[in-house]
């Protein structure tokens, strides 16, 4: 009896070990040969029973080995399975304490390097990281693991940066890896889609150079920043054909190269260059009246922000995509309309839909209307006068007129063609061809 016991005992050591054994790499065979011998020397219920047991356990870790496999994840994004362990308190507390140094460390250097750029300065500081994790890994063409583990802070910070930075023309999108254990993801790898060669860049390059190089060259230092920017809208709507089938029409390439763009390449154009001179500026993603998609400007002029739409200052594109006003650039040149406008002028026509809030656009100051004396507060003739006087005598073709609000616009409206006051200030006293928009409130007269 004593021996059965001492057996018994013998046989529930050498299983306990047997079964550590068998999750640490042995082979079914051997374990089954070290079954056999104990069998052979021990003939005991408890011993079969305890064998069934450690059968059991080995097909349990050879279930979990092959559910821990690598798995592709329904997105088609790689997968990685790691093995769960149980963490130590007190070293989970120092990573972390060392992981919010380190990345103060990282939000204060990426201030310094992201100082001006737009949507760098409206993110949340662990959102810096990844904007200047997605950044570096763009710039140095490589993947880059990032400090997120949610995949939609990718698009937010992605967007960001190709939004802040018109001179990354030559990225097409992104592609990511993810990492999981246990179903949890645990780390991201991001990997840019690159469409040009660092050859191609170079070239393509060396010409946006030759642009940018001779636009800036009218720049002085006398100018105000208000005179800069209108400068540089001018330039670009002179210098560019709205052309829905421009090459590259998606980036700076279609306007510093080939002249011919579309809203995204007028727009991000108007950000490099003022980008150049020292503004805060970027590019802001939406629609239009009539649904379509659409890009424009913010920017900072001192001080306050403003929006800019150069694509609607190029009188062309109404006749291309817009209700036609019959207005030609031999007429009118450019249209002001839109040119460092509030967000609540913009609304009339605009719609934003952006991804991270933008401060409201209030000020009104650098307004081209108000800025050129064309606003009006009441229907002041004398004023009118002087305006009609100085067109003329600076060689235009037209008068463009705002009034600041729907009951002063009725009111000038009223004046100038109901009454025909218009003819005061024409020399044509039998006809006027003019152009009128309720929604910014401006008309616009022929001068001869």
């Amino acid at each position: 009896m004593k021996k059965r016991e001492k057996d018994k005992r013998i046989i529930v050591a050498i299983l306990i070990a047997l079964c550590f054994l068998s999750g640490c790499g042995f082979s079914n065979s051997e374990l089954e040969k070290i079954k056999e011998t104990i069998l052979e020397d021990v003939n005991s219920d408890g011993a079969i029973e305890l064998a069934d047991a450690l059968n059991a356990h080995k097909k349990q870790v050879e279930d979990t080995q092959i559910v821990n496999s690598d798995t592709e994840s329904a997105t088609g994004t790689k997968t990685v399975v790691d093995t769960e362990t149980t963490p130590n308190t007190e070293e989970t507390s120092a990573k972390e304490r060392e992981t919010e140094d380190s990345q103060a460390e990282v939000i204060a250097e990426n201030d310094k390097r992201f100082a001006n750029r737009f949507y760098y300065g409206l993110l949340s500081d662990s959102m810096k990281v990844v904007y200047g994790e997605i950044y570096d890994s763009i710039i140095l063409r490589e993947e880059k693991e990032v400090s997120t583990l949610l995949t939609e802070n990718l698009d937010i910070a992605f967007q960001c940066v190709l939004n802040d930075f018109p001179e990354i023309f030559y990225v097409s999108g992104y592609h990511y890896t993810e990492h999981t254990r246990a179903t949890k993801t645990v780390r991201i790898v991001f990997s840019p889609d690159f469409e040009l060669t660092e050859e191609q860049v170079q070239d393509a390059q060396e010409s946006i150079d030759e642009y940018v190089n001779t636009c800036l060259a009218g720049i002085n230092s006398g100018m105000s920043q208000y005179d800069k920017v209108k400068y540089v809208y001018d330039y670009v709507i002179n210098n560019t054909e709205y052309d829905l089938n421009a090459p590259d029409n998606q980036n700076i390439c279609s306007v510093f190269i080939g002249k011919k763009s579309v809203c995204q390449g007028y727009a991000e154009a108007t950000e490099y260059l003022l980008q150049k001179l020292g503004f805060t500026i970027s590019i802001v993603n939406g629609y239009v009246e009539n649904g379509s998609r659409h890009a424009w400007n913010i920017l900072s002029v001192d001080g306050n922000y403003y929006y800019l739409d150069a694509t609607w200052g190029d009188v062309d594109y109404q006749s291309v995509e817009g209700e036609d006003t019959g207005i030609s650039k031999e007429v009118m040149p450019i249209n002001y309309d839109y040119f460092l406008i509030t967000t609540k002028e913009l609304e009339h026509t605009h719609q934003i839909n952006n991804t991270v809030p933008l401060p409201a656009c209030v000020e009104t100051k650098n307004s081209y209307y108000v800025k050129e004396g064309l606003y009006f507060e009441d229907v002041d003739t004398e004023k009118l006068s002087r305006v009609f006087d100085t067109a003329r005598a600076n060689g235009h073709k037209a008068v463009t007129i705002k009034c600041s609000d729907d009951a002063v616009y009725q009111a000038m409206r009223t004046y100038l063609l109901d009454e025909q006051g218009i003819f005061c200030f024409t020399t044509n006293k039998d006809s006027v061809t003019y152009y009128d928009s309720s929604q910014m409130r401006t008309l616009c007269f022929w001068l001869d």
